[in-house]
């Protein structure tokens, strides 16, 4: 039963950086610097792991794994983008 919960988990977290990395190829290729990447959502009492390699964004690992994200450095030059690129 633990494997199976452990195998579900890792799915979905394999799910989330993919969906995001998606997010994050098509703002690229739009010309959008990106910020940061966010893998989890950060709660106050526990530490969180920000790390910044070479040629790409930050990246910031927090311990719930419920959630991921990418923030682009300009949002203004993302809301100008035609509607037809945003889709």
């Amino acid at each position: 039963m633990v494997l199976y919960l452990l195998i579900f988990l890792i799915s979905v977290l394999v799910a989330l950086v993919l969906h995001e990395g998606a997010h994050a190829v098509v703002m690229r290729r739009k010309g959008i610097e990106i910020e940061e990447i966010g893998l989890g959502f950060s709660v106050k009492f526990l530490p969180s792991y920000t790390f910044k390699p070479k040629h790409f964004p930050r990246i910031k690992v927090s311990p719930l794994l419920a959630g991921a994200y990418v923030k682009p450095a300009d949002v203004q030059k993302m809301e100008e983008l035609p509607f037809e690129d945003k889709v």
